[in-house]
């Protein structure tokens, strides 16, 4: 009855050890901001005048979308009718963290384009960046614009159209390099950190769910026999 128990107490230890594991030391691209809707268009892109957009980061960036509009019939449709470049630089400050070119025909319409940036480029801490957007064009009549907001939705930037302060902000979300923990517990301390006590009865919760889950999940998969059979193994062949 002893042995039962410690296997099953084996089982529970290892299989809550590699969950601690996945959700800990895993790393994925996690979604950090989401500025939307997208209401109406942007000027025309133009090599000329840039479509400037500002915004804070405080993580390692590892990809950004912008929703981009080609005048293609349908939604997700290409234009093949465009032949230039789109030319997609990030910068902090003076410093150009990534330059990018894509051609145009390779857009779909009123979808997002994802630019990816590199490792080892992408840890900036705390810091405001620039989204600089321009579009060399290969016939005058090519047109490609960038879908914003109706007013200011966000409030940690700006948009500009060259010099000008535009009163919208470019639809764009960006995606940090994060531990799903890190992740996770982030977006629940924001969503109720005003509520005294509620975030740490929750993490109560979670853990006992957890706990039961596992139990559960042993009890269903018979992962202790497994676990007591590898262990009987091993032992007989030490002997």
């Amino acid at each position: 009855m002893k042995k039962k128990y410690y296997i099953f107490f084996i089982s529970f230890l290892l299989l809550t050890l590699i969950e601690f594991f996945l959700f800990y030391f895993i790393k994925g691209d996690i979604l950090a901001l989401f500025v939307y809707p997208a209401s109406k268009i942007s000027p025309l892109l133009d090599k000329r005048i840039p479509l400037v957009q500002t915004f804070e980061v405080n993580c390692d960036i590892s990809r950004i979308d912008i929703m981009l509009g080609n005048f293609a019939k349908k939604e997700g449709d290409f234009n093949d009718n465009l032949r230039g470049n789109l030319v997609f630089v990030l910068k902090s400050g003076d410093r150009t963290i990534l330059k990018q070119s894509i051609k145009a025909n390779l857009i779909k319409n009123n979808r997002f384009t994802s630019f990816s940036i590199p490792v080892g480029k992408n840890d900036l801490g705390k810091k405001t960046l620039k989204i600089i957007l321009r579009y060399e064009k290969k016939k005058p009549e090519e047109k490609l614009i960038v879908w914003v907001t109706k007013r200011n939705k966000y409030k940690n930037g700006a948009l500009f159209w060259g010099n000008k302060r535009l009163k919208s902000d470019m639809v764009f979300r960006y995606y940090c390099v994060k531990s799903y923990y890190e992740a996770f517990f982030t977006v629940l301390k924001k969503r109720i950190e005003n509520i005294n006590g509620l975030y740490n009865f929750i993490i109560f919760i979670l853990l006992v769910f957890l706990l039961m889950g596992n139990y559960i999940f042993i009890r269903l998969t018979k992962l202790d026999i497994v676990i007591d059979y590898l262990l009987g193994m091993f032992s007989r062949r030490k002997e």
